[in-house]
């Protein structure tokens, strides 16, 4: 039996590109913002795209992740 493909919708890199500029003047929690960048910049790299600069520039790095969830 052969299975069945998944069709994913292509993603509009622009668009992407966008939210991560608007970021800085959305109006919520310092961390919304946070939450917000961070699943756009592993968005980016799951895909190997290379990050904009709002959010390189946000110190998104791997290590960040688990440091900033706090103690467990």
């Amino acid at each position: 039996m052969a299975k069945a493909k998944r069709k994913r919708k292509p993603i509009d890199w622009d668009a992407m590109e966008l939210q991560a500029f608007n970021l800085r003047f959305e109006s919520m929690s310092p961390q919304n913002k946070l939450k917000k960048a961070r699943r756009l910049a592993i968005t980016f790299r799951r895909y190997h795209r290379p990050l904009p600069d709002e959010l390189a520039n946000a110190g998104l790095m791997q290590s960040d992740y688990s440091e900033s969830r706090g103690p467990e």
